[in-house]
């Protein structure tokens, strides 16, 4: 298995499109298991991505 650095811009990229009303929060990597991966954004909650 393979694991590659995890960024922020497809995060980013995807609020933009379906959430332009959160994007501008702050985004920070919170936690990286095996198949997903878990971005803070703010302070009150979460994005998990595959």
């Amino acid at each position: 298995m393979t694991r590659t650095d995890a960024t922020a811009e497809p995060v980013r990229s995807l609020l933009r499109e379906h959430h332009p009303d959160l994007a501008g929060l702050p985004l920070s990597l919170a936690a990286r298991g095996c198949d997903n991966q878990m971005w803070r954004l703010g302070v009150r909650l979460a994005v998990r991505a595959p």
